[in-house]
């Protein structure tokens, strides 16, 4: 018979940000973060916030199966958030970056088939 163990704080943690809904959400405010800190130069807390979120975003991308497709989709929204620093308009940037950033949330992490679930 096994003993039961308790986690540490550290490894509840590091499983919490590895789930697929919280990496994606931490790779966002990373972005927005750096985002913030590129537009209003001086602002130093959204940069950093936004540093830390990527790194661990980055060390829960290790664990994470990735789709290709997801992949290229938030490439194409960080070009699109780019674009809005270099050249701001009034709807035309936000709504192009807001559309590719929702379609790679449901393309970003591969799940299983349900035949290799079923089987």
């Amino acid at each position: 018979m096994r003993a039961p163990f308790e986690l540490s704080a550290r490894q509840k943690f590091l499983a919490r940000i590895v789930q697929p809904d919280v990496f994606f959400v931490l790779l966002i405010l990373g972005v927005l973060g750096l985002y913030t800190e590129f537009t209003h130069p001086g602002v130093i807390a959204p940069g950093v916030i936004g540093g830390i979120c990527l790194v661990l975003a980055l060390y829960a991308m290790n664990f994470l199966p990735i789709n290709l497709a997801g992949l290229f989709l938030i490439a194409l929204a960080l070009a699109f958030f780019i674009l809005e620093a270099k050249a701001p308009s009034t709807a035309c940037w936000p709504s192009a970056e807001s559309s590719p950033c929702s379609w790679a949330r449901s393309f970003w992490c591969a799940r299983p088939s349900l035949k290799a679930v079923s089987a």
